[in-house]
């Protein structure tokens, strides 16, 4: 027996009253959450008729992590332990995040939302006071849309050849990589003076930020933000990151997907043939991360360039439809042609770069990014 199983023994929480109100087919519930013995939450979610998933945020920065979810049967349909150790990722949102999110059904793991009262447990260890706790209700229905607000740096936009270019990256997005897969994107854009280096949502840089920009767009509504270059501990290149694997619905910090639009532009900054499909390619990449799809290999080599052929992968996805791969040069062979492949598959002649295609997504990838709210009418 696992140690870990022993925590819901000691489980004791209160909350205020849940505050409620229904937008299209969202139904949001939040409340503060007073944790008690360990810091464990009990966070019910009452699922009525029609509903067809639900997503779960604690807004708590400190190792807060969701435990198990059980059906209005009383069966456990998950828990976390059983992914801590596994190479695999289906949870990984859970308990690996600032703010600790999960969204069920999910179609890694299997099962479907029947009406009644679901039970979430979750842990804040280190809180000590109540917790914001927000629930999203998600109702069945036709005509889903997934709608993107790119925020752009007005500085980028002010180059017309560039601006040109990332209209046509925008729409490939849309018309060659989401439309394929059943996913009809609808874009607004707009543009404001940003920092010249942006931090990761989940680094702690820029929260206030990140916050006003998710807060200033409507329900359901994700935020893209497009600036300069976005800053890493390593001091390596990165050409976008999502503010979680799932996102949040509601106004986060962490509530946002963030794009290097100088990156991707390469060092003479205008943006070729080849760069404007790895734009597209990554704002779709970094999207499909906040609807919660996982690289489908974890290829973790500190350098990519110097990475020998035979570097072992270790870490996967955990859908049955991505095949596992061993090594670098095998995940590139097997999946180096699929959207959420964790870096740019290419090869330099001369002065001529080529890439591979990524636009590919699995039946079971489509599933996950279909099931998030921000997926709605």
């Amino acid at each position: 027996m696992r140690a870990s199983h022993l925590l819901p023994m000691v489980m004791l929480s209160g909350c205020l009253e849940w505050n409620e109100f229904t937008e299209g087919d969202l139904r949001v519930r939040s409340a503060q959450v007073l944790p008690g013995m360990r810091g464990a939450m009990r966070i019910d979610v009452p699922v009525e008729e029609g509903e067809d998933v639900f997503l779960v945020r604690a807004q708590d920065p400190d190792n807060a992590f969701v435990y198990t979810i059980t059906d209005p049967s009383g069966r456990e349909v998950l828990n976390a332990s059983d992914w801590w150790e596994s190479a695999e990722q289906a949870a990984l949102g859970v308990f690996s995040q600032p703010e600790p999110i999960v969204v069920w059904p999910n179609p890694a793991i299997g099962g479907t939302l029947t009406p009644g009262t679901w039970q979430v447990v979750a842990y804040a260890p280190d809180a000590e006071d109540f917790v914001p706790v927000d629930v999203v209700l998600r109702r069945q229905g036709e005509g889903r849309v997934l709608r993107v607000h790119l925020i752009a740096d007005e500085g980028l936009l002010a180059d017309d050849a560039y601006n040109q270019q990332l209209q046509v990256a925008l729409q490939r997005w849309q018309d060659d990589i989401y439309a394929p897969a059943g996913i009809e994107l609808q874009l607004r854009q707009s543009q404001r003076r940003l920092p010249e280096a942006l931090g990761a949502p989940r680094s702690g840089a820029n929260e206030a930020l990140y916050e006003d920009l998710s807060a200033d767009s409507a329900l359901g509504e994700l935020v893209v933000v497009l600036g300069s270059r976005i800053e890493g501990e390593s001091g390596g290149i990165i050409l976008g990151v999502s503010g979680g694997i799932p996102g949040a619905v509601l106004p986060s910090s962490q509530g946002v997907v963030v794009i290097s639009g100088v990156e991707a532009a390469g060092s003479d900054g205008i943006l070729s043939e080849v760069e404007t499909w790895i734009l597209a390619e990554t704002f779709a990449h970094e999207v499909g991360h906040f609807l919660g799809v996982f690289h489908p290999a974890e290829v973790q080599c500190e350098d990519l360039a110097t990475c020998p052929d035979g570097f072992p992968v270790e870490a996967w996805d955990a859908l049955d439809d991505t095949p596992r791969c061993g090594s670098k040069a095998e995940c590139e062979v097997s999946l180096g042609s699929n959207l959420m492949f964790p870096y740019p598959v290419c090869d330099r002649t001369g002065s001529e770069v080529s890439c591979v295609p990524q636009r590919t997504l699995t039946a079971l990838q489509q599933a996950t990014m279909k099931t998030h709210p921000d997926h709605h009418q």
